[in-house]
């Protein structure tokens, strides 16, 4: 039995890439996330320290450290995560490239696209930034998002992937005749 080599996925120089300040939302994200996991983490083992042997202090030194450990890799990686990003429209598709260890392509035809939502979270309206998210009829979640997108880009992401009301009106079925 053959086996069949995957595609390639889009290279990288073809996309369109998105907002460098994508970067400090990235960031910013993580330090909020790190924060609560570390004070979660440093209150338990504060509690639990005595029984593991470690002085209340020592244990909650120990927890805030791995609390912080996933800021650690954010602020490693977050260049990577940013290259790696990109997306391309064309007359039949969108296409979406991401990932740093595992890399992935999404391609959602044109004409399955349902509707399109643009989010912005606090830090990406103070940095003009949003994400556009593409949903299709075939499922109820999101398909793709895309983050990053300064918000007028964003806004013509959207427009160009949702039919126009000409386009609509040629595909929707005349109604019924009334009896």
């Amino acid at each position: 039995m053959e086996t069949q080599a995957l595609p390639a996925l889009p290279d990288a120089s073809a996309l369109r890439p998105i907002h460098p300040g994508i970067r400090k939302v990235w960031l910013a994200s993580a330090v909020v996330g790190a924060l609560f996991l570390a004070a979660v983490l440093a209150g338990f083992c504060f509690l639990m320290g005595p029984r593991l042997g470690l002085t209340r202090v020592a244990a909650a030194l120990i927890g805030l450290g791995i609390g912080f450990l996933p800021l650690l890799r954010s602020v490693l990686l977050v260049d990577q995560q940013y290259k790696a990003w990109g997306y391309l429209l064309t007359d039949h598709e969108l296409v979406a490239r991401w990932g740093v260890f595992w890399r992935t392509a999404r391609y959602v035809p044109r004409d399955a696209v349902q509707h399109v939502d643009i989010n912005q979270g606090p830090i990406d309206r103070q940095l003009g930034l949003a994400q556009v998210v593409v949903f299709t009829a075939a499922t109820g979640n999101a398909v793709v998002t895309i983050p990053g997108l300064p918000h007028a880009e964003a806004q013509e992401l959207r427009n160009s992937l949702l039919p126009k009301p000409e386009e609509e009106a040629a595909l929707t079925p005349p109604p019924p005749p009334l009896p």
